[in-house]
């Protein structure tokens, strides 16, 4: 337990020292780039991004469904592993191992799983674009303090 403790350190730590980095990443170009740019970077970026898609009375409630589904994520994504590596075995000295085969079967997964997450962040809302709670969708030029407000329901505003 040691030796996969002392492996998996260097990640995390690699993870902490780049976070300054991906934070002036963000207030740059915006957390869309910086969550294309890596794991240890999305951590940071996925706040930004949901508390820029959300009306402000909403963060709090968007930020914890984030975290319950970066948990689920990881909790799924072990299960898939596990269940394709404990399916993909060899016997060596009467032990089942897992295969390099299962290795390989695994990181496709990974890598697809991916590919297709950066196709979901080009479909996100751009920087500046927030819902408000009465249906509007507030755009707001980069730098700018106060922006302009257009309706997305086609129902008049006192309708509903």
């Amino acid at each position: 337990m040691l030796a996969a403790g002392l492996w998996t350190a260097p990640a995390g730590l690699v993870m902490m020292a780049v976070s300054p980095l991906g934070a002036r990443l963000s207030r740059a170009r915006g957390p869309k780039v910086t969550l294309c740019a890596g794991v240890g970077l999305a951590y940071g970026a996925m706040p930004a991004l949901i508390m820029s898609a959300v009306p402000q009375s909403e963060t709090g409630a968007a930020n914890s469904f984030n975290t319950v589904m970066r948990s689920v994520g990881t909790s799924v994504s072990a299960a898939v592993v596990g269940v394709v590596l404990a399916q993909m075995t060899i016997d060596l000295g009467g032990h089942a191992l897992p295969s390099e085969d299962g290795f390989h079967v695994g990181m496709l997964i990974a890598g697809g799983s991916a590919l297709i997450a950066a196709a979901v962040t080009l479909a996100l809302p751009s920087a500046g674009a927030r819902r408000t709670a009465a249906g509007t969708v507030r755009v707001e030029a980069p730098g700018a303090v106060t922006g302009t407000t257009r309706r997305t329901s086609p129902c008049p505003r006192g309708s509903r």
